[in-house]
């Protein structure tokens, strides 16, 4: 840091050069923010973000749900610990809130006081921000995947709309009608975006696996086909001609400066395209996985050096290096897919949506002090940073390797870590393994000489708790789920401290701790039983065979569904510990760059 500041004191640095080497550090530094909470307005799954431009302070989500919610990101409260309060919503209550999933939210670029939504209920509406009313509703004939407006445009406001139908619309909010289509593709189109750099480009992804590039002056058609095999024929088969994939074209974004662009498709890949000429620039940044029926949301850093990628991936986001296609950290945290994430240029910060109803906010950690090199300090001219030593970085390894471990073996619900018996997994442990040997050696070795105990009120009023235990658990899952909005199929997790999700919590504990309440029914059988060998392998028993086979057939049976259970996750968790490695020990070239090819 001094050695930048030097440099730009003295004149020997650009303007810009410290600040796009903050920018940088601070995105290689994300990491989920436990002190930031964004409100949960969503009932169901996210499928778009986006922050506004003037200020950089309010966004605006979408859901499956149909709602649209407008968040304050400043910390008002001035503490470390805050939320990020929604400013107000358009609900289910609302007459003008959309019937069916919210595909896309955009704001105006110039002014706050507008944006726009599109949904599948055929609909793109144009909001005005201070009412919540739409000032315009253009009415389409299929589903409506996307839409976009140009960032830079001056001389139109054109709105790029792509629906279930093969032709591109184009909206112009000053007149509030479809002024023109675009005619080329011939399936659906899942993702349209305006360059930042030229005003009447526009490129185009859909389902029949090609990427078009359009000047929208122009009447004759699109300008060029984006061609994963840059022209070469006999690379491409007879399919893949002028195809940008081999799968779904569904996720499209520029550059900040433009002179790129990035397509994601089904065939788990994603390309890196120069713009002006279609080119495929062949930066191989490996399987990508994409299973999206509809369009991916992802972004691009701006103001770094070098600029990074941040893609969807599974239940995680993955950070790959621009130019290198370097995979650079995953960034894990939802507990469900993750469908969008906007990136933030004013702080380097990353939000991310997902099919949990959760918006998690990814923040820089804060600058550790500088470790200076004492020939650094002595030239002065020279604005080299001081890297770290080996041992360090060997430390660093360890501890991300030893706090992946620790999260696969050991996580919990941060919600029930002070409740009994759900911070670790040993006591439990303890009094399993104390129950097996109780009920198969020390009980009946106590009981051996001795007169059986008299239990038999003990007995009733144990077996009336335990009904009544069973009947008030069912009315707890009835109130916190099924009763109050749950179906009866499989629905998502509620991670959320709300009253209801809370409740819901309690209720598994309940039924939980029944499980070794119900142990005492065997001890209980212990102790009213004298010489209990005889139970177990009289000849007179009136079982087919002598209960200690049940038993030890019961528990050699739970004991495999145990060791088969934890065997697949470790396996099948254990296959993803090499990525792990491999993100964090990256290893360059003499240029410290990665420069792969397809």
């Amino acid at each position: 840091m001094l050695s930048f500041l030097y440099a730009r004191q003295s004149g020997l640095d650009h303007p810009v050069r410290l600040r796009r080497a903050e920018s940088t550090r601070r995105v290689l530094s994300l990491e989920l923010n436990h002190n930031r909470d964004v409100d949960r307005v969503h009932g169901n799954g996210i499928n778009t973000l986006d922050i506004e431009v003037i200020d950089g302070r309010y966004m605006l989500s979408g859901g499956s749900d149909g709602v649209i919610g407008i968040y304050d990101l400043e910390n008002n409260s001035k503490k470390l610990k805050y939320s990020c309060k929604v400013v107000c919503t358009v609900g289910r209550s609302s007459q003008h809130v959309h019937k069916f999933s919210v595909e896309t939210v955009q704001w105006y670029p110039h002014d706050t006081g507008m944006f726009v939504s599109s949904s599948f209920d055929k609909t793109m509406k144009v909001w005005d921000t201070e009412t919540l009313k739409p000032a315009e509703e253009f009415q389409f004939d299929g589903n409506v995947y996307c839409h976009h407006m140009s960032p830079i445009a001056r001389k139109h406001s054109l709105v790029a709309v792509g629906t279930k139908d093969p032709k591109v619309q184009l909206c112009d909010l000053k007149s509030g009608s479809r002024i023109h289509i675009l005619q080329g593709h011939r399936g659906e189109i899942l993702s349209v975006r305006w360059s930042p750099r030229y005003e009447h480009i526009l490129a185009t992804a859909s389902t029949d696996s090609r990427v078009l590039i359009w000047d929208v002056r122009r009447a004759s058609g699109s300008l060029f086909t984006l061609d994963q095999h840059n022209g070469d024929k006999s690379k491409a088969s007879s399919e893949a001609v002028n195809t940008a994939h081999n799968g779904r074209a569904n996720g499209l974004c520029f550059t900040a400066d433009g002179l790129h662009l990035l397509t994601t498709g089904t065939d788990d890949r994603m390309r890196l395209w120069n713009s002006a000429t279609g080119e495929n620039t062949l930066v191989n940044y490996g399987k990508v996985v994409n299973e999206s029926r509809k369009g991916l949301k992802f972004t691009v850093s701006r103001g770094c050096s070098p600029e990074f990628v941040f893609v969807p991936c599974g239940t995680s986001v993955a950070v790959y290096g621009l130019q290198s296609g370097e995979l650079i950290t995953m960034l894990r945290g939802h507990y469900n897919n993750v469908d969008c994430c906007e990136f933030h240029p004013d702080y380097q910060e990353l939000y991310s949506g997902g099919k949990d109803c959760n918006i998690l906010a990814w923040v820089p950690v804060l600058r550790q002090p500088d470790i200076e090199d004492e020939a650094t300090n002595s030239k002065r001219g020279q604005n080299k940073s001081v890297l770290v030593n080996g041992e360090r970085d060997n430390f660093k390894e360890c501890v991300e390797i030893l706090t992946y471990l620790n999260f696969r073996l050991f996580c919990h619900d941060p919600r029930t870590k002070d409740w009994l018996l759900m911070y670790s997994p040993i006591p439990q442990t303890v009094i399993i393994l104390f129950y097996i040997y109780f009920v198969m050696s020390l009980g009946p070795r106590i009981m051996e000489n001795r007169k059986p105990f008299d239990l038999k009120q003990v007995l009733i009023i144990y077996n009336f708790s335990v009904v009544a235990y069973s009947l008030y658990m069912c009315y707890e899952f009835v109130m916190s789920g099924w009763g109050t909005g749950y179906s009866f199929g499989c629905d998502l997790l509620d991670p959320s401290h709300s009253p209801q999700a809370m409740r819901m919590a309690w209720t598994c504990w309940l039924y939980y701790s029944s499980k070794f309440i119900e142990m005492l029914d065997t001890i209980q059988f212990v102790m009213v039983t004298s010489h209990i060998s005889q139970y177990y392998f009289m000849k007179d028993c009136p079982y087919p065979y002598p209960i200690f086979i049940y038993l030890i057939t019961l528990y050699g049976i739970v004991f495999l569904l145990l060791f088969l259970n934890f065997w697949y996750h470790a396996y099948t968790k254990g296959k993803r510990l090499p990525k792990v490695l491999q993100n964090i020990t990256m290893p360059q070239d003499n240029n410290g760059i990665h420069h792969k090819k397809e």
